[in-house]
């Protein structure tokens, strides 16, 4: 499993690491062949009784520290290594104080705390050790307890039970030391004895080798620092099989070898922690530099910004385009509510936005507001709110980015007017008016003087084109004249030949105008019956004609 938290910079020196152990492997290997090659009858350095004592004690205390950065780890990212390596050294913890305990000397009597039995200490060593072998195993291969185990909710509630139940271990082979096989027969190590380490060795190493693959496979350098640990662990162990002679050179260094291992686990986590503070100073300093930028972007930016707590029903910050528009400086802006500017329909629409919130019903984020200004007049603005909710989901708060739509605002109602005044003139013209599309011909509007002309009801006309209902006496007319109004724009007095609803024939004055009406191009009609004028100059001719004739005569 990769890790977020590697502390050491495996792109710069990726194989460090691994170097190390497999140098330390072949340098102690080295040493180890030379002392066996070269080694003399052991001889006793010098005594020094308080010797084990001090150094368990010291051995309890680096495990304590490794517990509680290794748990404190799993307790951050619910990892595996980190919860293993804790519960391995809450073992270690427990079987050094036992040792300690066990250890004959330490009364002035010269016996042990507790217990009775020399080989009861070595019992309770080995069974550390092979249950730190087992621990580091689990380490390597386990995945368990990880982000998504039930246990890691509880993990305090298992570590109980570890502490519990290694106790327990502890305390029985204290108990029942007088059944435990001798670790020294006639000056040798027994045979139980051996198999014993031999078993320690077989899971160090198992240990070792799949840390090592899992440390290649994830670059995550605590799986390596296992196998670090569990070289100088498999030495120890090498070293008690080899040399059971107290107070020999062996002796000292095997069980120094064994405290070296565990310092190796604490710097790694150490220097794990030293990093990760850097690394999280450099992110609060990032975070504090981005934060201003985002203050300085926000109170510098030309829309109005402003934050407000429902708590406190107050400003919380305001921006500068905030202040500008409103005419209110900051202070007095962060001293009122948002209800204190809106008008009596806007704090009903807000607080109605936020009834909606607290039912977990969904509404509109942008909504159009009228804001009152400090000289009391109207602004008008698009609000786009965007509710923060507490632990319990409900509304706490808002930002609110504005934006001043006053001049579309007038703009829209002085062209709403000039509608309606069109619509007006429109409707009460006495000349037949009617709007159409230009590509098609399909009414749009016509007002009652159009009506009356060709007998129609508004509701025959408007959506329908003019060809549907022949209308013109050539349907090409109406095409001459859409060509003639593209190329002059408008068209005065053109005498048109038309049809009304009952198929009466009518002469139409017809003048035209090109439009735009929502986004599309239209023809304005204005049209004139001219039928009863063209009869009566029909007639007038008729009348000059005949008169011209008699004179004739």
């Amino acid at each position: 499993m990769r890790n977020e938290f590697q502390f050491m910079d495996t792109k710069k020196s990726p194989d460090i690491l691994l170097f190390l152990i497999f140098g330390m492997l072949v340098l102690l290997g080295i040493a180890h062949i030379g002392l066996a090659y070269f080694r003399e009858q052991e001889r006793i350095l010098t005594e020094i009784p308080m010797f084990v004592p001090m150094l368990f004690s010291f051995g309890a205390l680096a495990a304590l520290c490794i517990i509680i950065m290794s748990i404190g780890r799993h307790f951050v990212l619910q990892d595996p290594v980190s919860y293993w390596i804790g519960i391995a050294f809450i073992n270690v913890l427990i079987g050094n104080v036992f040792y300690i305990l066990v250890w004959p000397g330490l009364l002035s009597s010269g016996r042990p705390i507790i217990g009775h039995l020399p080989g009861t200490a070595a019992w309770i060593i080995s069974v550390e050790q092979t249950l730190l072998g087992i621990f580091f195993v689990l380490a390597a291969i386990s995945n368990w307890p990880g982000k998504r185990s039930l246990i890691s909710n509880h993990w305090y509630l298992s570590i109980a039970v570890w502490v519990i139940l290694i106790t327990l271990i502890n305390s029985l082979l204290v108990i029942f030391q007088d059944y435990l096989p001798p670790v020294v027969n006639a000056g040798r190590l027994s045979s139980t004895a051996i198999i014993c380490a031999c078993i320690i060795i077989v899971i160090i190493i198992t240990g070792a080798i799949l840390n090592v693959r899992r440390y290649l496979i994830s670059k995550n350098q605590l799986y390596g620092l296992i196998a670090f640990t569990q070289v100088f662990l498999f030495f120890a162990t090498v070293e008690n099989l080899i040399s059971i002679q107290r107070y020999a050179f062996l002796w000292y260094t095997g069980r120094l070898m064994g405290i070296l291992a565990f310092l190796i686990i604490l710097f790694g986590l150490l220097r794990e922690y030293v990093l990760l503070f850097r690394r999280e100073q450099e992110k609060g300093l990032r975070l504090q530099e981005s934060e201003k930028k985002y203050r300085e972007l926000i109170n510098y930016a030309p829309t109005g910004i402003y934050e407000v707590d429902f708590r406190s029903k107050k400003f919380v910050t305001v921006n500068d385009a905030v202040c500008l528009l409103t005419g209110y400086a900051r202070e007095e802006l962060l001293s009122l509510s948002p209800f204190d500017i809106l008008d009596d329909e806007g704090k009903k629409t807000f607080q109605e936005r936020i009834n909606q919130w607290l039912k977990g019903e969904k509404s509109d984020e942008q909504v159009e507001y009228k804001v009152k200004a400090k000289d009391g007049h109207i602004i008008y603005a698009i609000l786009n709110v965007k509710f923060k909710m507490d632990e319990e989901g409900k509304p706490s708060g808002a930002m609110v980015v504005g934006h001043d739509i006053t001049e579309r605002k007038l703009v829209e109602e002085a062209l709403k007017e000039s509608e309606e005044r069109f619509l007006k003139a429109f409707q009460s013209n006495p000349a037949a008016l009617s709007i159409s599309r230009l590509n098609d011909g399909l009414f749009i509007d016509v007002n009652d003087s159009f009506l009356r002309l060709f007998g129609y009801e508004r509701n025959e006309l408007i959506g329908t084109k003019s060809s549907e209902i022949n209308m013109y006496k050539n349907p090409e007319d109406r095409n001459a004249m859409v060509q003639l109004l593209r190329k002059d724009g408008k068209i005065s007095n053109l005498e048109m030949n038309a049809f009304n609803k009952k198929g009466e024939p009518l002469i139409t004055l017809v003048s035209a105008e090109q439009i735009n009406f929502k986004g599309q191009e239209h023809i304005l009609f204005s049209t004139i019956d001219i039928s009863e004028r063209k009869k009566a100059e029909e007639t007038l001719r008729e009348s000059k004609r005949n008169l011209s004739e008699i004179g004739r005569a």
